[in-house]
């Protein structure tokens, strides 16, 4: 029995209670208890070593080949490089009872650098695999190769990425930073997405993901001559795209300098983009030239079947501000295109360059059966209309919200549609209040069953639930987040430390609620429990 061997069966740790019979002729053998165990890579290892914290392996692919499900692979501070360490290629399917783990021994300190000819982290064809605190990064490199992204799952399930730092995709090839195909199940949880082109994480195949506190700021990365083009050319483009994909849940994200912080495209191949829920999510864009967003969230089919039409998406309790360029035009905070049973709830939508809300159909008809629907929902300050529905959308109804200040507040401009509508002249008094609704509003309980009209983005989702768990921290303002690496994610109106000054919270009038600041949990978030949604 090698050296390993014997501290894989050792019996004096955590018991995972595994015993394995055999009968070999009229012996039946039972092996003692399976124990998880931790062991440790560092980019001055050898993989010569046992892998302990005192004499940890240098590379990758040791280190998959020596460790099971159950086991936990500690990352030592520094730098692994492809060509000297490898790529991290995860490749285990284990179980809720025993799922292998892979995480930083400090918080991000540990950095694959990758430099665009592999995936920098790819987890295929596994099940029930954490990573945990990671910094991952690629880089621009041609000849392009299989779309290598800089974190990669495909064929997976049951995953959870946590407290990741990703940047600088591959723009040669259509990359994205964190790539989830024909997948199920995957938490991505409090990370932070800089640098990218196209978008911060393709959703393609597959579902029932949770992306949850997710922070997106494309730092202007522009496309370069003879790379893939991007929507934008000048910097990122969603935050997040679902296509296709079904059954997912976007809860509370955080996105700027990216071309919508979602879009959800049904494609003529699958019938997805169903069902999928975006709660308590933010953009904040700029309408200077070249650096703002031109859609909060986009909607649409891109087929001319039925099979290929976005269909009873939710959207509830989000906020969309200055969307659009003040010279390329453009803007709209909510825009669904040949869908179907498209649900807004308790919107807001500031000062876009367009309009606040849009319901209509596209070259790609999706079928011809177009529905939308907007209760609570708010426009303030839009150069456009507060809420445009097209004469195509056969079922539609805009109820107890309201639209102010806009170019035009509603078109058409009557409608039995519209139900019970505050007067256009009726100021919402939000004053330097983005993100909730001030006590002192007139939309404080106006809305349907007496609920607010407009989003309140206070407390945390969990798992498509609105929890009581304060979203900010109601001593600081700041949003959850990781550990800060210099010149990173640590620089000054481009960052996710400080966002919560640009979105007023907590500061430049715009204080909490009394009652917020009064209790709460502050503490870390808990570990997830459950992925499946409801």
């Amino acid at each position: 029995m090698s050296k390993r061997d014997e501290v894989r069966w050792a019996t004096n740790k955590r018991p995972i209670g595994r015993c394995l019979f055999y009968l070999v002729i009229g012996l039946a053998l039972c092996t003692e208890d399976v124990v998880a165990s931790t062991y440790y890579v560092s980019p001055s290892g050898s993989d010569a070593s046992a892998g302990t914290v005192d004499t940890p392996w240098r590379t990758f692919a040791y280190a998959m080949s020596r460790t099971v499900c159950g086991d936990t692979l500690v990352l030592k501070d520094g730098e692994y490089r492809i060509a000297l360490h490898g790529s991290l290629n995860i490749n285990k399917s284990c179980t809720a009872s025993s799922p292998f783990t892979v995480q930083a021994q400090n918080e991000r300190a540990a950095f694959i650098n990758g430099d665009g000819s592999a995936a920098s982290l790819s987890i295929a064809n596994s099940a029930y695999i954490t990573v945990n605190g990671l910094r991952v990064k690629s880089a621009d490199r041609t000849p392009c190769k299989n779309d290598y992204r800089p974190v990669m799952v495909t064929n997976s399930n049951y995953l959870i990425l946590k407290r990741l730092l990703v940047y600088e995709n591959n723009r040669y090839c259509n990359t994205h930073l964190i790539g989830l195909q024909y997948s199920n199940h995957v938490l991505v949880e409090e990370s932070e997405l800089y640098d990218f082109h196209r978008h911060g994480i393709a959703i393609n195949y597959g579902g029932f993901h949770v992306i949850r506190r997710v922070y997106c700021h494309s730092r202007s990365r522009a496309d370069i001559p003879g790379g893939f083009p991007s929507g934008t050319l000048t910097q990122g483009d969603s935050c997040i795209a679902v296509y296709p994909s079904s059954d997912n849940i976007l809860e509370n994200i955080i996105a700027e300098n990216v071309l919508s912080i979602t879009e959800t495209n049904a494609s003529n191949d699958a019938s997805l983009a169903r069902r999928n829920q975006y709660l308590g999510n933010i953009l904040l864009g700029t309408r200077r030239p070249g650096t703002s967003s031109l859609y909060g969230f986009i909607i649409t089919a891109r087929s001319s079947t039925s099979q290929g039409q976005p269909r009873d998406n939710t959207l509830k309790n989000n906020v969309i501000i200055n969307v659009g360029d003040d010279v390329a035009g453009g803007g709209v905070g909510i825009y669904s295109r040949s869908s179907y049973n498209t649900r807004v709830e308790n919107a807001t939508v500031i000062n876009a360059r367009s309009s606040g809300y849009v319901a209509d159909k596209v070259a790609a008809t999706g079928g011809g059966d177009y529905s939308f629907y907007c209760t609570n929902c708010l426009a303030i300050g839009n150069n456009g209309n507060g809420f445009t529905i097209s004469s195509d959308i056969q079922a539609w109804n805009v109820n107890r919200s309201h639209a102010w200040n806009n170019r035009g507040n509603y078109s058409p401009s009557s409608s039995p549609n519209y139900k019970d509508q505050l007067p256009t002249t009726v100021d919402p008094a939000f004053g330097t209040c983005y993100l909730w609704v001030p006590d002192g509003s007139p939309m404080k309980g106006a809305g349907l069953n007496g609920a607010d009209i407009g989003a309140n983005i206070l407390y945390r989702y969990e798992n498509g639930v609105l929890t009581r768990e304060p979203l900010w921290n109601p001593s600081t303002g700041e949003f959850p987040h990781g550990a800060l690496v210099a010149g990173l994610n640590d620089v000054p109106g481009q960052s996710l430390f400080d966002v919560h000054r640009r979105l007023n919270v907590n500061t430049n009038g715009c204080l909490f609620p009394e009652s917020y600041a009064q209790g709460g949990e502050t503490s870390s978030p808990r570990a997830p429990q459950g992925l499946a949604t409801k």
